[in-house]
Formats: C-alpha cells, sequence, structure tokens
C-alpha cells in the first residue's frame, strides 16, 4: 500500500460549478483508471453524500466506472462491493 493521499473528483468542483454541473442534468458519471485500492473511489463517494446531505449539491443519481489493469485489485474491490451491497440490504 503506497502513501498517497485519497482524493475526491467531486473535490475538484467548487460549490458553483457543482450547482451548473447538476442543473440539467439527471445523472453524474464517473471514470477510474487504474483504481488500485479504491480509495479515491471511496472519497469521492463520501464527498458527494457530505455535499447532497448538506444541501450544497442537489441529490443526483451517480454512476461509477472503474478499470484497472491488475485483476488481483480489480477483483478485490469488486468482493468489497458486493459485500458492501449484501450490507445494504440486510435486515437487522
Amino acid at each position: 500500500m503506497s502513501g498517497d493521499d485519497s482524493s475526491s473528483l467531486f473535490e475538484l468542483f467548487d460549490d458553483k460549478d457543482i450547482q451548473k454541473l447538476h442543473k440539467d442534468d439527471k445523472s453524474i458519471s464517473f471514470f477510474f483508471a487504474s483504481i488500485g485500492d479504491a480509495r479515491d473511489l471511496y472519497k469521492t463517494i463520501i464527498d458527494i453524500a457530505d455535499k447532497e446531505n448538506s444541501g450544497k449539491a442537489p441529490r443526483k443519481e451517480h454512476h461509477f466506472t472503474v478499470n484497472d489493469i491488475n485483476k488481483g485489485a480489480l477483483t478485490r474491490d469488486l468482493v468489497i462491493w458486493m459485500l458492501l451491497e449484501d450490507l445494504w440490504y440486510l435486515k437487522i
């Protein structure tokens, strides 16, 4: 694991840009190349949730596409996402 900090693709826009970006769109899409351990994806999801919950960005559907040349990294990420999906639908 590298010592790189995670960064959000959603952080690239200030609040005015976000409002313009989302104005007429029903959804927004993100592409993550060389996803690796997916820390940037997770940071982006957290940033979107924070901005939508605080009212700084309108609620939209989000589509994420990920890619990596390393099959092991992509497989690991996929397993984690499948487990997270299972947790989401778990009835306690």
